[in-house]
């Protein structure tokens, strides 16, 4: 597939569900692709590693946690999961 910021600078279609397990440190410049991606009420972004990455992944987390379009839980399952669904 390739780097995952080049691929979603381009991406043009709209998923209901987008599994992100990338490069950690990247996570916060991915944001604005990730939601322009997922449009439409219900659209679900699951966030891997988060528990067993918890310092890489604060800032990103802290970034969604500020979006009010947005509401998201973490799930204590494998490495944990941050579930973020779009109001």
């Amino acid at each position: 597939m390739g780097d995952a910021s080049d691929y979603l600078a381009k991406a043009t279609e709209s998923y209901d569900l987008i599994l992100l397990d990338a490069e950690r440190g990247c996570y916060v410049s991915y944001w604005n692709d990730l939601k322009r991606l997922l449009q439409f009420s219900g659209n679900t972004l699951i966030v891997d590693n988060v528990i067993s990455h918890a310092a890489e992944v604060k800032d990103f987390l802290e970034l969604i946690k500020a979006d009010e379009n947005y509401m998201s839980t973490i799930l204590p399952v494998g490495a944990g999961l941050c579930l973020v669904v779009l109001k």
